[in-house]
């Protein structure tokens, strides 16, 4: 789902997405493109998902993913785009923020 252009929906969507998914283990990653390719860090993996949260003001949005009480901020979010699958094996939220990095949660087995 992707709510680029909704931005006042996000709060509500990412609230139900964090309470359907506490507690699952997590992989939380960073990709940011580069003039010569992408440079990819991962943040951590196998954390539980605490939650995710949307804070909205003056115009712009941030996003915070808090994962075994590490607290990962993605500052004036543009895109978020949340993935479901049938058997929750490629759940997750990709966050892109204003400098077109891109934040992904994704769940591990």
């Amino acid at each position: 789902m992707n709510m680029e252009s909704k931005l006042p929906e996000w709060s509500r969507q990412v609230s139900l997405f964090s309470e359907q998914n506490y507690g699952r283990p997590t992989r939380l990653g960073v990709f940011e493109p580069l003039n010569y390719g992408v440079n990819d860090y991962w943040l951590e993996d196998g954390l539980p998902l605490d939650a995710v949260q949307v804070d909205t003001r003056n115009g712009t949005s941030d996003v915070s993913i808090t994962v075994g009480g590490f607290t990962h901020i993605v500052n004036g979010a543009k895109q978020i785009d949340m993935h479901y699958s049938v058997d929750g094996t490629n759940d997750g939220i990709d966050v892109v923020d204003s400098e077109g990095r891109t934040s992904i949660l994704r769940f591990e087995a």
